[in-house]
C-alpha cells in the first residue's frame, strides 16, 4: 500500500470529510483480512479504534439532526476525533510499512512488530476525559441504585430516592400535595436479577404529615410511615448529596430511574453535561416519562441534581433554548428555607 493512499486520507480529513476518511481506512484494513497481520492484536486494535471513531461521529451527527446538544461542544468533539484519526493514520501507515519491509519474496505475509514500547503510547487512546472505570465503581453504583424506588400515585408511576432519616425525595409535579402523598406508595426493589427475573418488591406507605414541597425547585420531600413495610428501610441504604459540588461542561452524570414506570434502569452512555443555568443542570442522559424524580449522580455516586424535565428548555438569561434533559442542582434544594429543615435534622 503506497504512501499516496494515506496522503489521500489525510486530505479528506483536512477537507472535513472525516467519515469518508474513516470508512476508507476501515476498507483498507479489511483488505488485509487474509494476511498474518490481520491475526494480530495490533490489527484488531486498529479496527476497534476506527469503529469507535465512527460511532462517536455518527452519534454527533444524529444529535445535530435532532437539534440536541451544544454546537460548541459538537465542534470540540469533531476536532478531537479529527486529531485522533490523524494519529491513527500515522500508526497504521507505520505498522503496515514495517510489515511489508520484512516480507520474504513469494512467501505469505509475516507481521513485523515495532520495537517494544515504540508504538505503545499511540495505540491506546483517551478520548477527551478519561472514561475508564474500575469494577469497584460499578459495584458502588449498584449499591446506590438500591435506594431508588418506583413511586405509585393515582396519576401514574414516577421515580424517587431515599435519603437519611427515612426521608424520600421526588418532584413537586410528581407529588404536589399532602393529599397525593397520602395515596402514594414507594416500591423498592422493582427490578430484575441477572437472569431477567423480577425481584420481590417491598412497598411502603408515606407519612403525609411530614410532607414539604417547593414548586419553583420542583422538589417534594416526605417521610416513610413508621410501620409501612415488612422489610427494614435500612435494607435500601441512603444516597449521599453532593451539595455544591463543582460541575463542568463535559462532565459525566448517571441516572438510575424507572422509565415509563417499568423496572429499574440505568443510562451509562452519552451522559455529558452541556449547560448550567441558575439552579438548572442540563445533560444528554436518556430518560423517558416516569423518570421524573430520579437522582442524577456525579462520577463519585453522589446525587448532584434531581431530574425533572426534558425537551426544549431555557438555557440562559437571554432566553436562548437548549434541547436536553434538566435537573435541579441539589445545592439549591439543600439551601431552600423550607426544604433545608429536612437536611438540618
Amino acid at each position: 500500500m503506497s504512501g499516496e493512499t494515506f496522503q489521500e486520507l489525510r486530505k479528506l480529513l483536512a477537507e472535513g470529510a472525516i467519515e469518508d476518511a474513516l470508512e476508507q481506512l476501515d476498507n483498507l484494513l479489511s483488505s488485509q483480512g487474509k494476511t498474518a497481520f490481520s491475526r494480530t492484536a495490533q490489527y484488531r486494535d486498529f479496527r476497534n479504534e476506527v469503529g469507535t471513531h465512527l460511532g462517536v461521529l455518527r452519534r454527533n451527527q444524529r444529535q445535530h439532526r435532532l437539534g440536541l446538544g451544544d454546537a460548541a461542544l459538537r465542534e470540540q468533539q469533531l476536532a478531537r476525533a479529527t486529531n485522533a484519526t490523524l494519529d491513527l493514520l500515522d500508526d497504521v501507515e507505520r505498522a503496515m510499512s514495517r510489515a511489508r519491509a520484512v516480507l520474504p519474496a513469494a512467501q505469505a505475509p509475516v507481521v513485523s512488530f515495532p520495537p517494544a514500547g515504540e508504538l505503545r503510547g499511540n495505540l491506546e487512546k483517551i478520548w477527551g476525559r478519561n472514561n475508564l472505570k474500575s469494577l469497584a465503581w460499578l459495584h458502588h453504583g449498584l449499591r446506590c441504585a438500591k435506594a431508588v424506588y418506583r413511586l405509585v400515585t393515582p396519576d401514574g408511576f414516577r421515580t424517587g430516592f431515599l435519603l437519611g432519616n427515612d426521608w424520600l425525595m421526588t418532584n413537586n409535579h410528581v407529588l404536589p400535595s399532602k393529599a397525593m402523598a397520602s395515596q402514594a406508595t414507594a416500591e423498592f426493589n422493582y427490578e430484575e436479577d441477572s437472569s431477567g427475573r423480577l425481584l420481590p418488591v417491598a412497598a411502603y406507605q408515606l407519612d403525609a404529615g411530614s410532607f414539604v414541597t417547593d414548586v419553583e425547585l420542583d422538589c417534594s420531600l416526605v417521610r416513610v410511615s413508621a410501620n409501612a413495610g415488612d422489610r427494614p428501610l435500612d435494607d435500601w441504604g441512603a444516597l449521599v448529596l453532593a451539595g455544591d459540588g463543582a460541575i463542568e461542561l463535559g462532565d459525566h452524570v448517571t441516572i438510575v430511574q424507572h422509565p415509563n414506570g417499568g423496572v429499574k434502569q440505568i443510562c451509562l452512555t452519552a451522559n455529558e453535561v452541556v449547560n448550567t443555568f441558575g439552579p438548572h443542570l442540563h445533560y444528554m442522559t436518556d430518560t423517558m416519562p416516569g423518570s421524573s424524580g430520579s437522582p442524577v449522580f456525579d462520577d463519585t455516586w453522589r446525587v448532584i441534581a434531581l431530574h425533572h424535565a426534558g425537551g426544549e428548555l431555557r438555557r440562559n438569561d437571554a432566553g436562548e433554548k437548549i434541547y436536553a434533559n434538566e435537573g435541579i442542582l441539589i445545592g439549591h434544594i439543600t439551601r431552600h428555607p423550607l426544604l433545608s429543615r429536612v437536611f438540618a435534622g
